[in-house]
């Protein structure tokens, strides 16, 4: 696969669903300047379409203010957080500092470019990039890949600089998500489009520090079914959520990603409010047979 814009890891990660979304656009012939993508997480969307110009700007939202102030500082401070992130030393000993921002009395204790680079840390050195999870490796570092198999300074400093290049284009806001997209969607601006992807149902609560419970759910459905502006939604395919979407476009799609809580080749479904076109783009699962340092489930400790 492409190398991804984004130096953030998730195991939802949705870099590899990009060229759909511009497919999407194109299909509906959809005029969009701007494009709301809340619950951002490694925003590859966003960057993706900013980008290859597809759209004119991206505003992001997002509750964890470690998240917050990493992209903050990759747009406004990025020279600082490169040379800071360059001073790492990628061990058990810098882990075990970092895991102390989770903590929320720890996060007032800080200055942004601090929590920028604990959470880049944490998400370069956690397995899956899962912030809740332990270190690639083990506590023991007994595997062959130890923690910093996925932490290659000069990469992750390359596509902080790529994106830099779209300050004033690319826009972070503290925010629960369904509130900024309320206040976007009453906002006079034109061309708007909304890319969602929340956090998902059922493994919400292993993955994610900010999940949703049922009601969270229910009351996104409820605003999006509302909304007349052009959304496209990205979720797991449970029973739940198909439910409560049964009345829009949906459309399953196989995946390529994989970690303790997901299983090659699982199934996630596409909903909109405008037509979904058919999904071509067939992602085949990267050397199957081949272990990298992500693939040790076995290995995962909270």
């Amino acid at each position: 696969m492409k190398p991804t814009p984004t130096p953030l890891r998730y195991p939802g990660g949705k870099a590899w669903l990009r060229n759909y979304v511009e497919s999407f656009i194109h299909f509906n012939k959809l005029e969009v300047d701007t494009l709301i993508e809340p619950y951002a997480g490694s925003a590859a969307i966003s960057i993706g379409l900013l980008q290859g110009g597809i759209v004119k700007q991206a505003y992001l939202s997002e509750t964890d203010p470690l998240i917050v102030a990493f992209w903050k500082a990759a747009l406004e401070r990025n020279d600082e957080l490169i040379e800071y992130i360059s001073s790492f030393e990628v061990n058990l000993d810098s882990w075990y500092l970092f895991r102390k921002y989770l903590e929320t009395d720890e996060i007032a204790k800080h200055n942004e470019l601090e929590l920028a680079g604990a959470f880049l840390f944490l998400n370069r050195t956690n397995y899956s990039g899962i912030i809740k999870a332990g270190p690639l490796g083990g506590k023991g570092q007994r595997s062959k890949y130890k923690i910093d198999c996925r932490f290659n300074k000069a990469e992750i400093a390359r596509k902080i600089s790529a994106i830099s290049q779209l300050k004033g284009k690319l826009h972070i806001v503290e925010s629960d998500g369904l509130k900024f997209m309320k206040e976007m969607a009453a906002a006079p601006i034109d061309g708007l489009m909304f890319y969602v992807d929340p956090p998902y149902y059922g493994a919400g609560k292993v993955l994610y520090r900010h999940y949703f419970e049922e009601k969270n759910h229910v009351e996104l459905s409820n605003f999006l079914k509302s909304l007349d502006l052009p959304w496209l939604l990205s979720y797991d395919n449970a029973e739940f959520i198909k439910n409560l979407y049964e009345d829009n476009q949906r459309s399953p799609v196989y995946t390529d990603y994989q970690s303790g809580h997901f299983k090659k080749g699982v199934k996630e479904l596409l909903i909109s409010n405008r037509l979904i076109p058919p999904f071509t783009l067939e992602i085949p699962l990267e050397q199957q047979n081949k272990r990298n340092c992500n693939q040790f489930p076995d290995e995962i400790e909270v």
